[in-house]
């Protein structure tokens, strides 16, 4: 629809890295311009985490990301460092 085509264009020009990614194996559904140079890989739609970014795997940010669906609690990263 118009609407998404819309918000898919105001997430893409997001000056932040924004990444949409869904359980259960945290497959891309959305990266922002920002963070495909972040990662510098420019598919990552339908791709999972651990084989876009297996250092993240290994510094434990997908097991946050499993703990969040568990207990429902909301995870929010400000100020970890994260090594690429």
């Amino acid at each position: 629809t118009e609407q998404t085509r819309r918000m898919k264009g105001l997430f893409e020009q997001a000056p932040g890295f924004v990444a949409i990614l869904m359980p259960p194996d945290w497959r891309y559904v959305l990266a922002n311009r920002a963070y495909r140079e972040l990662v510098r890989k420019h598919e990552l739609v339908g791709q999972p985490l651990a084989e876009v970014l297996p250092e993240v795997v290994e510094q434990g940010f997908q097991d946050l990301l499993d703990e969040g669906v568990a207990t429902g609690r909301p995870i929010v990263f400000t100020r970890e460092k994260i090594f690429l």
